[in-house]
């Protein structure tokens, strides 16, 4: 197999407390693998203690990293008339050594082992519109729904429920102190649900923008990314308790905060 050079995402880490300026490039520089690449628009979507998921190009590869070695995560999708379509990758979550993708291509919830083992797929309803993200709050999964302006819950035993109903434009969501938090791009606030899905209190008016668009969350310390200003918002408890301006030369695009606190954002 022709051998293909992995060429680096910029990447950018801040201890989370203070945010000072760039202090550690987090990808290895060159990697290589057999008939493998993931270029510059690769991006990390989930993180573990040894761990990592690197998403490629236009979300059609999913490679693990773990203690320098990667592996693609890889499972056969048949559609009718389309048995070799590509996946559309979109978020992931890692709960009890089991890692969970989110296809929007094929509509589903691919479900792997942390040795990159294929165990099963769940099927997303077809009134799951335009899925955005996915985690968990405690042991359920959670899904956010752009189109259909809410947050499905998934059971093994029930399937997926509308959990989350009325949402004003919602375009990321995370989970911190046991409780779902939204950001809504319609109403520039983000919202907090409990695991019943009563609303418990809305934060962020006057500090969310239009440029607000993901979130990430460690230690209940909620980071909101302003991709057009290049601004870093951290909350505790809805509380606004630190701002950082960035001033990359690059347009930052995502957030992700590793196991050992370290907030990482790709540009």
């Amino acid at each position: 197999m022709k051998r293909r050079e992995f060429i680096r995402n910029s990447c950018v880490a801040y201890p989370l407390l203070a945010m000072p300026q760039v202090q550690a490039r987090v990808v290895p520089e060159r990697w290589q693998q057999d008939d493998l690449l993931i270029n510059e628009q690769q991006r990390v979507i989930a993180l573990g203690k040894e761990l990592a998921l690197y998403l490629g190009k236009f979300g059609r590869r999913v490679v693990l990293e773990r203690r320098g070695q990667l592996k693609e995560l890889t499972v056969s999708h048949q559609l009718p008339g389309r048995p070799d379509s590509w996946p559309n990758y979109m978020a992931a979550a890692l709960h009890n050594d089991q890692i969970y993708i989110l296809d929007r291509a094929h509509h589903c919830v691919d479900v792997f082992s942390t040795a990159t083992r294929f165990l099963y797929r769940i099927p997303l309803p077809d009134s799951v519109l335009i899925p955005m993200d996915i985690g968990f709050m405690g042991d359920k999964l959670w899904l956010l729904d752009s189109a259909a302006q809410g947050v499905w819950q998934y059971r093994p035993d029930t399937g997926f429920e509308h959990f989350i109903a009325g949402l004003s434009a919602p375009l990321a969501a995370t989970t911190s102190d046991s409780h779902l938090h939204i950001l809504e791009s319609g109403s520039l606030q983000i919202s907090v649900w409990d695991s019943s899905g009563h609303l418990l209190y809305r934060y962020g008016q006057g500090e969310i923008t239009d440029g607000h668009r993901v979130m990430a969350t460690s230690n209940n310390k909620v980071v909101v990314l302003d991709r057009y200003q290049q601004n870093l918002l951290m909350f505790l408890h809805g509380q606004p308790i630190h701002s950082r301006q960035l001033n990359t030369a690059s347009s930052l695009k995502y957030l992700t905060v590793t196991a050992d606190g370290t907030l990482l954002v790709t540009v």
